[in-house]
């Protein structure tokens, strides 16, 4: 079809021709998917800055539903028994419909029905519509940044909790299990919706906002005797596997004496391991040997093993599996969040008798720095603490949805009159000299997450150990007990601050230096120079080297 002037139609992209009835070739496209004759998830647009129609039909299109708006009124309202209707029932009645991103563009939709206007073609079901899966638990989160509620997006994630109801009997390569979880007290609606809290991921701490010794920056102070009373508490469960594949004379057995490489005390003789015995970084895991060598596998960790299993691969070959439990009482360095993207890590642990106390006699778990508040703006913190006190005190679940959750003003007049301060300030008094506080600290219950960022899977030192056959250079890396390596741009920051003697022993004395003569003189070189110079020697190319006297 020619195009003479006409409004040019698009489907998936593919021109197909031209139309002078715009608006009734959208209106019957819209009509027959309101009615259910057309796919749901059909997109119609018309986008009078391309004087094009855009009818789109693929996958991967993200849609949402929204009321459709009549006249200035929801077609819900005009609908009768709309209460007793299915949602494909309203998907195929016109009384809500989906909209892809390209057709969204060209409507007017209101946040609130009290909003509508004649003007507006959609309204939000409900404003919180908007989030995802982990934005919809983030209380108050119409209050925070929002680069702040997308921090917490990543670390909701990263949260320990009971990620399934049959971990015991798994065999994942690494899970975090926290033990004494609890649903929190303030949570949104939608995550009530979801059930992401029936498998509870952090625990409601009393947690202080004030300046207390050691907590700079972002690091938290945490109760020593809340840890002993199991707060925070969890289980690292790490599988270690081997099998017998690609090796016809491998055996699992406990290897013979003379071939042995590691501790073999616990092991029995099929080579494994009896569940519930206790292991140390070193021990014999998975005994494992063949006519050659010793091909067992030792722990890098201590531990408990929680479970052995021998099974067979697709393939044949015999197959092993040892789950090894970890428990993880939290220690200085472990990682920690409040749902606000409020993170930090344990600076110092103190025992309650040394923290501050109310006169109630209750001690904070967690005390945090005040100067993490103002820059960061994260207000839906403070009120999720303000809204905690009072559903701890009337004993209920406090709803923290966003834009429709509890009013900040209701949830004061209520503390106030429950004899508690109206801002959820408290008097305290010192632990160490009984003296009363002359700040009043803000304090309540909040919901604490522990991260899966423990300092025992990071921590990584070394003095001597492993050196690399060819270059006489340490080895590195964490998991082979190597070094941190001094690279490229290290090596230009030491040259940069003029640093001659540092270079000299981070590249030589503590790295491969090497004892050799040159013009009958004892010279001390790194080993790498020397194995150059043979290589080039090897090569045919003669190096001299000259030596200040």
């Amino acid at each position: 079809m020619e195009n003479m002037g006409k409004t040019k139609v698009f489907l998936n992209g593919v021109y197909e021709g031209s139309t002078i009835e715009t608006k009734r070739l959208v209106d019957t496209v819209r009509h027959t998917r309101r009615s259910g004759q057309f796919a749901k998830d059909m997109s119609v647009s018309y986008q009078p800055w391309r004087d094009a129609v855009h009818i789109s039909t693929t996958a991967g299109r993200v849609c949402r539903p929204l009321l459709i708006v009549n006249d200035g009124t929801c077609v819900y309202e005009t609908v009768k028994d709309v209460g007793k209707m299915s949602f494909n029932q309203m998907l195929e009645n016109g009384i809500i419909e989906y909209l892809d991103c390209e057709e969204e563009d060209t409507m007017f939709v209101s946040f609130f029905v009290k909003d509508l206007t004649k003007k507006h073609s959609h309204c939000e079901i409900s404003n919180a519509q908007m989030y995802g899966l982990c934005s919809a638990t983030i209380p108050f989160s119409d209050r925070n940044p929002g680069t702040r509620n997308t921090y917490q997006n990543a670390m909701a994630k990263q949260a320990t909790g009971v990620n399934a109801s049959n971990y015991q009997t798994r065999m994942d390569t690494t899970t975090h299990i926290l033990q004494y979880g609890q649903k929190p007290i303030v949570s949104t609606r939608l995550a009530n919706e979801y059930g992401v809290h029936e498998l509870p991921t952090g625990i409601n701490a009393i947690v202080a906002i004030m300046s207390f010794t050691y907590n700079q920056e972002d690091s938290i102070i945490v109760n020593q005797s809340a840890l002993d009373r199991g707060f925070a508490r969890a289980d690292t469960y790490k599988t270690l596997r081997d099998s017998l594949s690609g090796k016809d004379d491998a055996l699992f057995k406990r290897p013979s004496k003379k071939k042995r490489v590691g501790k073999y005390n616990m092991l029995e003789e099929d080579g494994l391991l009896r569940p519930g015995v206790r292991i140390k970084a070193g021990d014999c895991v998975i005994g494992k040997e063949s006519k050659e060598e010793d091909n067992s596998q030792l722990s890098r960790v201590d531990g408990t093993v929680d479970d052995v299993l021998m099974y067979q691969e697709r393939n044949g070959d015999r197959a092993v599996k040892v789950k090894v439990r970890q428990t993880r009482i939290p220690v200085i360095g472990d990682k920690f969040s409040s749902r606000h993207g409020q993170k930090g890590t344990i600076g110092l642990l103190v025992q309650q008798e040394d923290l501050p106390w109310t006169i109630d006699g209750i001690v904070p778990d967690i005390i945090i720095n005040p100067h993490a508040i103002p820059s960061r703006m994260t207000v839906g913190h403070l009120v999720e603490c303000l809204t905690g006190k009072v559903g701890a005190i009337r004993g209920t679940f406090e709803d923290a949805s966003p834009f429709n959750g509890r009013k900040v003003g209701d949830v004061m007049k209520e503390l106030k009159e429950a004899g508690f301060s109206s801002k959820g300030n408290e008097t305290l008094y010192s632990g160490t000299t009984g003296e009363q506080i002359k700040a009043e600290i803000f304090m309540g219950p909040t919901f604490y997450q522990r991260l899966k960022h423990n300092v025992e899977d990071k921590i990584h030192a070394r003095s001597r150990g492993k050196r690399n056959a060819l270059t006489n250079q340490p080895n590195g890396g964490r998991k082979s007990e190597g070094g941190l390596r001094i690279g490229e741009m290290e090596k230009d920051a030491f040259n940069s601050h003029g640093v001659p003697f540092v270079i000299n022993e981070r590249m030589c004395v503590s790295s491969d230096a090497y004892k050799m003569k040159i013009e009958g003189k004892d010279v001390v070189v790194p080993y790498a120079s020397k194995l150059l110079w043979q290589e080039l020697a090897s090569m045919g190319i003669r190096t001299k080297i000259k030596l200040k006297q």
